[in-house]
């Protein structure tokens, strides 16, 4: 099956970057947006795995866009929002989908053991998480103890921590930048750490996960390696995303390209689409960068965004839209064409 994501529409724009609505504003993009490689790959994956008379299992969200997840759900996936459980829900002769952030190491071991043919194991993982996998595997059989920038919780960082932990003689997980800080000047200890009393002796290596904001990880970076009470070797192993980082430098330039007001859309709960709201913020005032989580958000009276910082919806009247000659939009590695295209046609009716 082949997943109705693209759009012959968007793919113009990213070599043309804006066009004009018919009321005359000019709607602008950057020079990168939209899904990476590896998203692509792994809603590909999972397209092609969805068979009639096959029960088809997604462990976990494949990404973090509502309509992506949804229409998988509609043509066949059955979602698995706790993937431990899996054991208890399917059965060994289905088809098990491991999404684009991948599975704790724990229970990948585990599944890749009970699946039985014509059972099968699709790994839609992102090639480059992988990479960070392979560069805490290399850090801590070489002794190093590694930190691990990234949120907890969230998928991705999930399954870095469990290889970290398992290779790793010590590990910390530092989920902001004020946690960073905090451990490197003061040796203020996260709530997730190992061995911390081994941390003043070991070498550190510093992972993190993709879809953090990449100026972020290289602030945290400069903390570790300027942290008084450690003494040993500290390593950036250089695992920004060059996708991620692509996005994030694109989306800056575009919202210092005079644009009156900045739409960001993407699913609420994406980290890479949050970065680039935290971003549009940094060079417009909040209340001209609103989060969209998709084209239905729109309306011909009212704008219905999303607040990251207060986790709250708010709406805001349509006219701060219309009063607005250069509309900027951004779009994280987790939205789909088909989204950006949607959202070009409410902004015509809006308009």
């Amino acid at each position: 099956m082949q997943n109705p994501f693209h759009s012959p529409r968007i793919d113009a724009l990213r070599k043309g970057g804006s066009m004009e609505l018919p009321n005359g504003q000019r709607v602008l993009f950057p020079r990168a947006f939209g899904f990476c490689g590896g998203v692509r790959h792994a809603v590909d994956l999972l397209a092609g795995a969805l068979e009639k008379g096959r029960c088809v299992w997604l462990l976990g969200a494949m990404i973090h866009n509502p309509s992506v997840n949804s229409w998988f759900i509609q043509n066949g996936a059955v979602l698995c929002d706790e993937p431990s459980r899996i054991f208890d829900l399917a059965q060994p002769q289905d088809v098990f989908v491991v999404p684009a952030f991948g599975l704790p190491v724990g229970l990948t071991e585990q599944l890749e053991s009970w699946v039985q043919p014509p059972g099968r194991i699709v790994d839609a993982t992102c090639a480059f998480v992988q990479h960070v996998w392979a560069a805490a595997q290399t850090a801590g059989c070489n002794g190093s103890a590694v930190v691990v920038h990234g949120k907890s919780g969230h998928q991705e960082t999930e399954s870095i921590w469990s290889r970290a932990t398992l290779f790793a003689p010590a590990c910390v997980l530092l989920s902001t930048l004020e946690e960073a800080r905090a451990f490197a000047k003061q040796r203020i200890l996260p709530p997730r750490v190992t061995h911390p009393e081994l941390l003043d002796k070991l070498p550190w290596t510093l992972v993190n996960q993709t879809t953090v904001l990449s100026q972020e990880t290289l602030a945290v970076a400069e903390l570790l390696d300027s942290s008084p009470w450690h003494q040993a070797a500290f390593t950036p192993s250089g695992t920004v995303c060059p996708a991620t980082r692509a996005r994030q430098e694109a989306a800056l330039e575009l919202c210092h390209a005079a644009c009156d007001v900045i739409l960001v859309i993407g699913g609420t709960d994406s980290s890479n689409t949050t970065q680039l709201y935290r971003l549009a913020t940094t060079v417009l005032p909040p209340e001209r960068c609103l989060f969209l989580e998709d084209e239905h958000c729109l309306t011909i009276d009212t704008i219905r965004h999303y607040n990251p910082t207060t986790g709250k919806w708010q709406c805001s009247p349509i006219q701060l839209l219309r009063s607005s000659s250069q509309i900027g939009i951004l779009a994280g590695a987790s939205c789909p064409d088909s989204s950006l295209d949607a959202l070009l046609n409410s902004l015509v009716v809006s308009g």
